[in-house]
């Protein structure tokens, strides 16, 4: 297994995605993903970039490069990448971004097939890890008030959740020190 960013490489077999059934692995992000990253925001559905990006608009061109060449000593990112027949696909990601020098923002997105499978859990798992391993002693995200799969799986893993005085949105925060 290797080791980068804090982050485990590690393979889960039988991932099961509707029809799929797909090896995954969880690593950290590199460069190189550019290709994998932007076939799979073209992938997303609508709703699932919408509660990603907490609007309509699609990611420039620019912002996917930002977002697979990271600066690992303020960021990190773990992809979660299936191993299909006609190769490897992207299928999810979570990121973390520092914010201050002891707290960070995060996000996640699955491709829809990959939700509600488990594979979320494991990627924001992986992510905590590599933050608690950067210095990170709080976690932060803001999600839709109405996103009730990223609320649930924020609830699940311990994170508190305040209002906003947006009501449409919460956030939803993990105190991450020892």
């Amino acid at each position: 297994m290797q080791v980068a960013l804090g982050v485990e490489q590690r393979a889960f077999p039988s991932f099961v995605a509707g029809a799929e059934t797909a090896d995954i692995t969880l690593r950290p992000i590199r460069a190189a993903d550019l290709p994998l990253l932007r076939e799979f925001v073209r992938h997303l559905s609508p709703d699932t970039g919408y509660k990603r990006l907490l609007s309509g608009r699609t990611p420039t061109e620019e912002e996917l490069r930002r977002w697979t060449a990271i600066d690992v000593s303020r960021e990190g990112a773990v992809v979660a990448i299936a191993n299909v027949a006609n190769g490897e696909r992207l299928v999810g990601v979570a990121r973390y971004v520092m914010q201050s020098p002891e707290a960070a923002d995060f996000a996640i997105v699955l491709a829809d097939a990959w939700q509600g499978r488990g594979l979320g859990r494991e990627l924001m798992a992986s992510l905590i890890s590599a933050a608690r391993e950067h210095g990170v002693r709080k976690l932060s995200g803001t999600t839709l008030s109405t996103n009730v799969a990223m609320r649930s799986l924020a609830r699940a893993m311990g994170f508190r959740a305040s209002r906003l005085s947006d009501a449409l949105a919460i956030m939803v925060s993990l105190n991450l020190s020892p």
